[in-house]
């Protein structure tokens, strides 16, 4: 999709031995969301506004072990919740963006 990207860094360079995912950034327009598999899953990872209604769906595919980025969308000001699941694996995060 525009605005978003999703890079493998393959497993031979570092085997993740669990999940992990960080998110991290300032303003509006750098926001990375960094996340490792240690399995091949399901990944799932969207974003949703303060009444739970869904804004973006950043990825929805099966993925390889490995270390993956996604950029988060251009988004208005105001305050995100972005939810990840990979397998069995759930995180949750609020964000606010702001001008």
């Amino acid at each position: 999709e525009k605005g978003t990207f999703v890079v493998c860094i393959p497993a031979s360079v570092r085997l993740p031995q669990d999940f992990s995912v960080n998110a991290y950034g300032a303003g509006r327009m750098s926001r990375i969301i960094k996340y490792a598999l240690p399995k091949k899953c399901q990944v799932k990872a969207s974003l949703y506004n303060l009444r739970g209604s869904l804004v973006k769906k950043l990825i929805d595919s099966k993925q390889e072990v490995g270390i993956y980025h996604i950029r988060m969308p251009k988004l208005t000001t105001g305050t995100y919740y972005l939810r990840f699941t990979a397998g069995d694996y759930q995180y949750s995060r609020k964000f606010i963006f702001t001008k």
